[in-house]
């Protein structure tokens, strides 16, 4: 269940721990029997190696979550931190001054910048589940390039049949804008062979489709350019 700050938290119960400090020692335990699909609330993430569980030994929520990620939380300057991100029942009680201040910063400011997954953290080697993070960015910007690129090429293509279409349009009108077609679409797709992402090889899948209308535009500009000379146009 992702974090809200819309959600009130609940009131303190006679299990709520006096300081933060007390509640980190007394109350957080490891729980290495978390199944392997299981995933952090906080970070969505699997737990595995690098991303150990811990649960919460507090009466009503005993709710898990990544070690690292219960970590920042906890240490956040969230006014509800010291509540379950998920069911806002009251883990350990502030002290009136803290209070006053955090209640000036807004939950949504601290998953911006304390939960970013992909922050920059210079002083550590990264671990798997951050390096797991950084592929997920780089694949999602690299299948942003290849779209923008595929869109490219096939207005292009449209460019050509739009051309074919015209009755008295020589096949030296078509021949500029079908090879800029073909180059784009086999940079695409060259560039596609080395992803294995699902979303990426249905990329893929349209590159090639795309190659193949342009196969069939050739023959047919071939044809048509055969009536006008007796030698074929060479047109790559």
């Amino acid at each position: 269940m992702p974090l809200s700050s819309s959600t009130t938290p609940s009131s303190p119960t006679k299990n709520s721990i006096d300081t933060l400090e007390h509640f980190k020692t007394t109350k957080i335990v490891p729980l290495p029997t978390a199944s392997p699909d299981e995933i952090c609330c906080i970070c969505q993430e699997q737990y595995d190696e690098s991303h150990e569980a811990v649960t919460v030994l507090v009466k009503n929520c005993y709710h898990r979550f990544g070690q690292d990620c219960l970590e920042r939380y906890l240490n956040s300057k969230s006014r509800q931190s010291n509540t379950c991100p998920q069911c806002r029942q009251v883990w350990y009680t502030r002290e009136p001054a803290t209070a006053d201040l955090e209640n000036t910063l807004s939950i949504d400011s601290w998953i911006a910048e304390d939960l970013s997954p992909f922050q920059a953290r210079p002083e550590s080697r990264p671990t798997t589940h951050q390096i797991r993070q950084t592929l997920r960015q780089d694949e999602a910007f690299a299948l942003g390039m290849v779209n923008s690129h595929l869109g490219e090429a096939l207005e292009h293509l449209n460019r050509v049949r739009d051309i074919l279409s015209d009755g008295g349009t020589y096949a030296s009108d078509i021949i500029p804008v079908l090879k800029t077609v073909e180059r784009q679409a086999r940079e695409i797709h060259e560039g596609l062979q080395h992803q294995q992402d699902v979303h990426v090889s249905a990329s893929s899948r349209e590159c090639s489709r795309l190659l193949g209308d342009i196969r069939r535009l050739q023959a047919r500009i071939a044809e048509a350019d055969s009536e006008f000379d007796s030698d074929p146009l060479d047109l790559w």
